[in-house]
């Protein structure tokens, strides 16, 4: 299982990115938030490309945005791995297809309060689901135990498309124990960036 740490909500911004870009972590993954898909705004293109220039590691981006496109030209210029979007926002086909032409694989995140069922026609045009295990748009909330059920249905999905689970929110060293059954990667802040050593709680998420 694959490890991306997330710096949402990190205390000393530039400082937390390079610890996670030099600990064990497989990808950073990056939260973006725009004010209007989720309450809270964070970042510009320009502030991406100033925090992130430097990083080696994969980006695992995600987009809680409801014009994604905006960001694409600045996640070009960093070593972005992954793009994924809400289902929840207009045009998805049209993101879906954007995404694809800059390279990158292509993420579908999905909601506490979005079913399964409602993904299936796009199963077969993106690389990852993301299962949001917490309401998206802020750090340090807790796991929603109504998660497991939808990962469960993914997790048979999945042998007849080619997709990889991702679950994000709310994971520490007790809930990886019921998404560990049925996902590729984790997505984790607090619980590795609160701790002294970022390398010990990945390695208690990977165990």
């Amino acid at each position: 299982m694959l490890v991306a740490v997330s710096f949402l909500g990190i205390p000393h911004l530039q400082e937390g990115i390079k610890k996670i870009d030099t600990s064990s972590a497989d990808y950073i993954h990056v939260d973006v938030m725009d004010g209007i898909f989720v309450e809270n705004k964070n970042y510009e293109p320009q502030d991406l490309e100033d925090l992130l220039k430097d990083c080696t590691k994969p980006l695992d981006v995600h987009l809680m945005c409801a014009n994604p496109q905006v960001y694409y030209p600045a996640l070009a210029k960093l070593h972005t791995q992954s793009v994924t979007i809400h289902f929840e926002i207009e045009n998805v086909d049209k993101e879906i297809a954007l995404i694809k032409s800059f390279g990158w694989q292509v993420g579908l995140a999905i909601n506490p309060d979005t079913s399964v069922t409602s993904i299936i026609p796009y199963l077969s045009q993106v690389d990852s689901i993301l299962v949001m295990s917490v309401i998206p748009g802020k750090g340090g909330q807790s796991f929603i135990p109504e998660t497991i059920p939808k990962l469960e249905q993914l997790a048979s999905l999945k042998k007849l498309y080619h997709f990889t689970i991702s679950v994000d929110g709310g994971i520490n060293e007790k809930t990886i124990e019921l998404v560990k059954p049925y996902i590729d990667l984790v997505v984790s802040g607090s619980f590795v960036y609160k701790a002294e050593d970022y390398n010990q709680q990945i390695a208690l998420l990977k165990r």
